[in-house]
């Protein structure tokens, strides 16, 4: 049904409840692209937080088919063709946006869209969340930077002012580096090993 916002997911023939909200996803999606995470700690931490009960709510061979899942939720692919040639799927590959290190970009530029400020309404549905995001302005400071950096990664000669505005914010063009763990987080690593039994 056209407008329809999904509040669970099938997994193993099972309708599993999720947590929808834009804050929940969004914070997912952030630490999806988080080097300081393990591909592991990634996985089970998406299943973690997305599920209602966690990823300890799955026996283990439901695992694959829940990431498979959630990784669909999260993109907003329910609906999206599953058509794409090769060059469309080789562009999407190329990191042009940083969840955590943009997110005052981000939520500067869809408040600017919508005239709305979405973080007093942290229940939002992801997939909202996901059409406001995709009505950002070409005009905005964020499509800006992201055509700079698609310039850049791919090793094209930038403009003149595009080169000045580089110069002046390297700390919003070029994504962050792995920084060192905190005792804390290595311990919270540590914990989800012991949890997981790697």
């Amino acid at each position: 049904m056209i407008g329809t916002l999904p509040k669970s997911l099938i997994v193993n023939g099972s309708e599993r409840a999720i947590n929808c909200d834009w804050v929940t996803c969004y914070n997912i999606m952030a630490m999806l692209q988080d080097p300081n995470f393990e591909e592991y700690e990634k996985s089970y931490g998406m299943l973690d937080l997305l599920f209602v009960g966690g990823v300890n709510s799955f026996a283990e061979e439901e695992l694959p088919e829940a990431t498979e899942q959630a990784v669909a939720f999260l993109d907003g692919s329910f609906h999206r063709s599953a058509c794409q040639d090769e060059s469309t799927k080789k562009n999407e590959s190329t990191k042009l946006i940083d969840w955590k290190q943009d997110e005052s970009l981000i939520m500067s530029a869809i408040i600017s869209a919508i005239g709305h400020d979405i973080r007093n309404d942290p229940d939002m549905h992801w997939w909202t969340f996901l059409s406001f995001f995709t009505e950002i302005p070409a005009t905005s400071t964020l499509s800006f930077i992201i055509s700079i950096r698609e310039k850049v990664f791919k090793g094209k000669k930038p403009e003149a002012y595009e080169k000045d505005f580089i110069k002046k914010n390297k700390h919003l063009i070029y994504f962050n580096i792995q920084k060192e763990l905190t005792a804390e987080e290595k311990q919270a690593r540590e914990d989800l090993k012991n949890l997981i039994g790697i």
